[in-house]
């Protein structure tokens, strides 16, 4: 897996709130570019994938057009919703 990272850049010394950011900022790029912290695989035609976005960070690698078509199509709920839900049917709700 080949990361680019984003050149090293020079800030305005001085402000510490700016400081602080590109620290934070640096220190978020160098986890998220670590391999140690990084999950790899291939999704295939069907599958069904059910991820709770807000503590997930993803993303996808170059699609080639000329490899086929893509269609990845997403949809959003409400993890309340669908806890309720399950428990309801499985007739452990309340």
């Amino acid at each position: 897996m080949q990361l680019v990272s984003a050149p090293q850049r020079q800030w305005p010394r001085g402000d510490a709130d700016v400081e602080a950011f590109h620290l934070a900022y640096h220190l978020l790029t160098t986890a998220i570019s670590n391999p140690a912290n990084q999950i790899e695989f291939r999704i295939y035609a069907g599958t069904m994938q059910f991820l709770r976005g807000l503590s997930v960070l993803h993303a996808r690698r170059t699609f080639d057009g000329s490899s086929g078509e893509r269609d990845l199509q997403d949809t959003y709920f409400d993890c309340d919703d669908v806890a309720a839900l399950a428990a309801g049917i499985s007739g452990e709700a309340r």
